[in-house]
């Protein structure tokens, strides 16, 4: 019995130590930019991110960047249109595949199946008020593109055959939008999917809400973040363990501290972080290998460990878009001149 009970004693003396180590290593953890290149001056937004290796970005001017040596060096692809394509969302399956969206007019979807040398026109809308500001695949075959509101409700178009053809979801499924309710483009990044596998989108406008996927049908619900203004609202959302958390703001205020909106129950109730983030943010993303948020936009980034209790600031210069890897060892950022960043952590 003395055996055993001393084992015991050693045990949780390990376990504690450990998770103390464990707390310190947390606490002790900083993000670092490091400036890898500016391949194109133009505004990036897009990001996907496939491996440490494998990259993709897109922007303004018919941007579409590709590297295959984790940003070291990149590749500008050419797309087959005779206008400059502003390019807000990419979303990549290789180093083959990629699919890239253009949020005015024309509104055009192009797929590549080689790398980027060629690239398939697999949908496009003429009318001069569609504009689509996100793209996301919840699976291989399955996924969705979000814009703003045409005809009666918001456009939004899903693929169930990996992007090769598309279909608006009919209005008689979708919430009525409000009278001034929209999505943002400033990063590609208001979709998501919860712990259950549904699409979240989030919006902005006179009151920022979220569009939740419910079987056949969708539901709207309100959330915390601040709106009333045509440029407020939410630009950015992401899942982390069981969580989601987004962002955004007014882009006009980029220096004023808000508190970002979490949700613990897949988007249909939110509440308010605890701390504030110190300016409007464009984008959110989790880090699973650190448990992380990092948010970032026009004055710099914060990065909180415990799900908004509190974050940490850093002063950068302008991050549009960034993207973790799956494992959350590293991502990568860009901004409105074409610059690029990898991000660290310093342990």
């Amino acid at each position: 019995m003395r055996i055993r009970y001393l084992f015991a004693v050693i045990l949780l003396f390990a376990l504690f130590y450990s998770c103390k180590e464990k707390d310190k290593a947390v606490l002790e953890s900083k993000v670092i930019l490091e400036f890898q290149a500016q391949p194109k001056i133009s505004s990036i937004r897009g990001i996907s991110v496939i491996d440490t290796n494998t990259l993709w970005l897109s922007g303004s001017k018919s941007t579409v960047l590709k590297s295959m040596d984790g940003g070291k060096s990149w590749d500008s692809l050419k797309v087959p249109s005779l206008e400059l394509l502003d390019f807000r969302d990419i979303e990549a399956f290789s180093d083959k595949e990629a699919i890239i969206i253009s949020a005015g007019f024309p509104s055009r979807v192009y797929k590549t199946k080689d790398g980027g040398t060629s690239w398939l026109l697999v949908h496009e809308n003429n009318d001069s008020s569609a504009f689509m500001n996100s793209i996301y695949f919840k699976s291989e075959n399955e996924g969705l593109i979000f814009g703003d509101k045409l005809g009666e409700r918001h456009l939004i178009l899903k693929t169930i055959d990996a992007g090769e053809s598309w279909f608006r979801l009919a209005d008689s499924v979708l919430p009525m939008p409000l009278a001034v309710e929209h999505g943002y483009a400033a990063s590609g990044s208001c979709i998501t999917n919860n712990s259950n596998g549904e699409y979240v989108i989030g919006l902005g406008g006179e009151v920022s809400r979220v569009y939740v996927e419910n079987q056949k049908y969708w539901e709207a619900f309100n959330t915390t973040l601040n709106g009333g203004m045509n440029t407020s609202g939410i630009y950015s959302i992401a899942s982390g363990d069981l969580v989601l958390m987004a962002v955004g703001g007014d882009y006009l205020k980029a220096d004023s501290s808000y508190y970002p909106t979490i949700s613990f129950d897949g988007g249909k109730s939110w509440e308010q972080t605890k701390a504030k983030v110190n300016g409007y943010r464009s984008v959110v993303d989790y880090s699973k290998n650190k448990n992380a948020w990092i948010a970032a936009g026009i004055n710099g980034l914060d990065y909180s460990f415990n799900n908004g209790e509190s974050w940490t600031f850093l002063k950068t210069e302008e991050i549009n878009t960034l993207q973790f890897d799956a494992q959350g060892y590293y991502a990568w950022a860009a901004g409105s001149k074409g610059k690029i960043w990898k991000i660290k952590w310093t342990d």
